[in-house]
């Protein structure tokens, strides 16, 4: 079941899945196979393919945000599966050293093998006991998919220099995404993403921890709600798990609609069109995307 703050709007699924059931969740046939098969190759071929988790333009932007005019500096990208964000950064900015951190064995197995970038398989608590220290840190699409989101920003902005930042990355759940969307909001996704977040919940998320000095949040890209999100989909379609010999994964259609589900989804097909950017404007994009950064000594 969601349930919502009636506070700050925070979405979240009661109960949370527990450890045991999220690690059948994440090793099990689809996770596995769209890693290996699917992402994997798209890695080694690199250029347009690299299988990023949010626009390139977008995380360009935040890199460019995050490392200023420093030419040298520390970067770790916490969650940081396959390695292509980490990539991306020691690409822009070589003179920064750069890891990632991760808690899936093959993910940074493929991120050492395929780029040679620093992993770091070890939790938040090992890594501060070594004394080890960041400029920047980054959680881009993390934590939507973790339990306690307050006690994981807290751990590892404990990682961070003085005048460090936190950049963070989620599915936006607006205001119209929460009163209207269905099954059918690309942002919720259960059981796997256990936190859908808005503007007002992340902020109150970082502001929880009292580790920064200033927080700056904004929303980017399409309109984090549709019109097509009054239609629950759920149950008309499911997606293939990546085979050998059909590795990408497709959407496929379950079951046809009643005549009157069709002719609504085309009805608000053709409103969208219309209203895409007035929704972009006035509800928000859906990437949200958080800078904290903590004080200096």
């Amino acid at each position: 079941t969601h349930r919502r703050c009636k506070d700050c709007g925070h979405v979240f699924l009661d109960p949370y899945p527990p450890d045991a059931i999220l690690r059948l969740l994440y090793s099990g046939q689809y996770y596995t196979q769209y890693r290996e098969l699917f992402e994997r190759p798209r890695l080694q071929r690199g250029n347009n393919e690299m299988p990023f988790s949010a626009p390139l333009d977008l995380l360009n932007r935040i890199i460019d945000r995050a490392t200023g005019t420093r030419e040298d500096g520390a970067w770790l990208d916490t969650g940081g599966g396959l390695g292509a964000l980490a990539d991306l950064v020691r690409q822009k900015r070589p003179g920064w050293s750069v890891a990632i951190n991760d808690l899936n064995p093959r993910s940074i197995e493929i991120a050492k093998e395929t780029f040679g970038i620093e992993t770091l398989g070890d939790d938040a608590a090992t890594l501060v006991r070594s004394e080890r220290r960041f400029d920047v840190l980054s959680a881009i699409a993390v934590l939507e998919h973790v339990p306690e989101p307050a006690k994981y920003i807290e751990a590892y902005a404990k990682l961070l220099n003085p005048r460090g930042l936190f950049v963070v990355l989620v599915p936006h759940f607006t205001r119209l995404s929460g009163l209207v969307s269905r099954a059918s909001s690309p942002a919720a996704a259960p059981p796997f993403h256990v936190n859908l977040f808005n503007k007002e919940s992340l902020s109150n998320l970082l502001n929880r921890s009292r580790l920064f000095e200033t927080i700056e949040i904004f929303d980017r890209g399409a309109p984090a709600f549709s019109l097509m999100h009054h239609i629950d989909f759920a149950d008309y379609f499911d997606i293939t798990i990546p085979t050998v010999e059909d590795p990408e994964p497709r959407t496929v259609m379950l079951k046809p609609y009643d005549e009157v589900t069709g002719q609504r989804i085309a009805t608000l097909a053709e409103a969208d069109k219309t209203l895409n950017s007035y929704f972009a404007e006035t509800d928000g994009g859906i990437n949200l995307i958080a800078i904290a950064q903590t004080a200096g000594r």
